[in-house]
């Protein structure tokens, strides 16, 4: 299993896993196919799971997503949220732009929305 990199577009991501659990999105997302562009993401991730899992950090700075990401993200959060009952450690960090109020409101509606807790940072 190879780290997993794929290049920023102006509609989708930089998405950058790593093997040693740090994994980063950063971009906007709105892929005109949602699956064929996360699908190798979450193939990715369950492939993972595999390996010796000891602590997973995303990172996640996206500047704007679609619907259709969202829905997707969130099988991604729950994906690696589960790695836990691997013993792994998560972390996920929400970043947003200091006075990017919606972008703040998203991340604590995906918090609701699921078993997941983000640490918050502006940049």
């Amino acid at each position: 299993m190879e780290n997993l990199f794929i290049p920023k577009t102006n509609k989708t991501p930089e998405v950058n896993f790593q093997l040693d659990g740090s994994m980063t999105m950063t971009g906007v997302s709105i892929p005109e196919n949602v699956l064929s562009f996360y699908q190798p993401i979450i193939d990715w991730l369950q492939n993972f799971e595999s390996e010796n899992l000891n602590s997973v950090c995303l990172t996640l700075t996206l500047d704007y997503l679609n619907t259709s990401s969202l829905r997707i993200l969130l099988d991604i959060l729950e994906i690696i949220d589960n790695y836990k009952n691997k013993g792994a450690t998560i972390k996920f960090i929400w970043k947003y732009e200091a006075d990017d109020d919606d972008l703040l409101e998203l991340g604590q509606d995906i918090e609701l929305s699921g078993r997941i807790k983000f640490e918050y940072e502006t940049y």
